[in-house]
Protein backbone atom coordinates (compact mmCIF):
# COMPACT_ATOMS: atom_id res chain seq x y z
CA UNK A 1 0.00 0.00 0.00
CA UNK A 2 2.57 2.58 1.37
CA UNK A 3 4.63 1.23 -1.88
CA UNK A 4 1.69 2.23 -4.09
CA UNK A 5 1.47 5.81 -2.92
CA UNK A 6 4.76 6.31 -3.28
CA UNK A 7 4.96 5.56 -7.01
CA UNK A 8 1.91 7.42 -7.42
CA UNK A 9 3.56 10.56 -5.60
CA UNK A 10 7.08 10.16 -8.17
CA UNK A 11 4.78 10.24 -10.89
CA UNK A 12 3.05 13.45 -10.09
CA UNK A 13 6.31 15.06 -8.75
CA UNK A 14 9.03 13.96 -10.17
CA UNK A 15 12.40 14.79 -8.56
CA UNK A 16 10.41 15.53 -4.89
CA UNK A 17 11.21 12.14 -3.55
CA UNK A 18 14.84 12.98 -3.31
CA UNK A 19 14.21 16.21 -1.49
CA UNK A 20 11.67 14.47 0.54
CA UNK A 21 14.13 12.20 1.90
CA UNK A 22 16.99 14.80 1.89
CA UNK A 23 14.93 17.31 4.18
CA UNK A 24 12.46 15.19 5.90
CA UNK A 25 13.72 11.55 6.43
CA UNK A 26 17.17 11.83 6.87
CA UNK A 27 17.36 14.86 8.88
CA UNK A 28 18.92 13.74 12.18
CA UNK A 29 17.86 16.33 15.09
CA UNK A 30 20.82 17.33 17.76
CA UNK A 31 20.89 14.98 20.51
CA UNK A 32 19.91 17.71 23.19
CA UNK A 33 16.45 18.68 22.05
CA UNK A 34 14.23 18.10 25.07
CA UNK A 35 10.69 19.23 25.79
CA UNK A 36 11.50 22.65 26.04
CA UNK A 37 12.11 22.73 22.70
CA UNK A 38 9.31 21.32 21.33
CA UNK A 39 7.50 23.49 23.74
CA UNK A 40 9.12 26.51 22.08
CA UNK A 41 8.38 25.78 18.59
CA UNK A 42 5.11 25.34 18.97
CA UNK A 43 4.23 28.63 21.01
CA UNK A 44 5.99 29.98 18.02
CA UNK A 45 3.91 28.32 15.52
CA UNK A 46 0.81 29.43 17.65
CA UNK A 47 1.77 33.21 17.64
CA UNK A 48 2.42 33.44 13.83
CA UNK A 49 -0.70 31.40 13.34
CA UNK A 50 -2.40 33.98 15.60
CA UNK A 51 -0.62 37.30 14.20
CA UNK A 52 -1.54 36.01 10.28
Amino acid sequence: MANAFVRWFDERAPGMAPMYRKHMTEYYAPKNFNLWYYFGSLAILVLVNQIV
